[in-house]
């Protein structure tokens, strides 16, 4: 850690000559107990959610949210016109808000 501050030049005395708040340099390194579970809590729900999709629609989801493809690559990899590709992730994504306030 300290090679990689040297390295990049970062210390308390240069951010505070550039006039970088303490407050912004700080920050907590594990969540608290409550915001872990909340997360846990909002993971396990998006995948019960995702699991009541049908195949098509979990797909789609999947390789654009999971494995970061562009709603280009994905419309050219199974055939799809781009702006279908992109319909449908606004449909399915509006489906899931609905399941997850549920």
């Amino acid at each position: 850690m300290d090679k990689l501050a040297n390295k990049n030049n970062i210390s308390l005395e240069n951010c505070i000559e550039k006039g970088i708040p303490v407050e912004y340099m700080i920050s907590p390194v594990e969540d608290t107990i409550e915001e872990a579970l909340a997360t846990k809590g909002l993971i396990v729900k998006m995948l019960d959610c995702l699991a009541l999709l049908d195949d098509r629609d979990r797909y789609l989801i999947i390789e654009l949210f999971y494995h970061g493809k562009s709603e280009r690559t994905l419309s050219l990899e199974i055939g799809v016109p781009p702006m279908t590709i992109h319909d449908r992730e606004c449909k399915i994504l509006k489906k899931l808000r609905k399941l997850i306030s549920q």
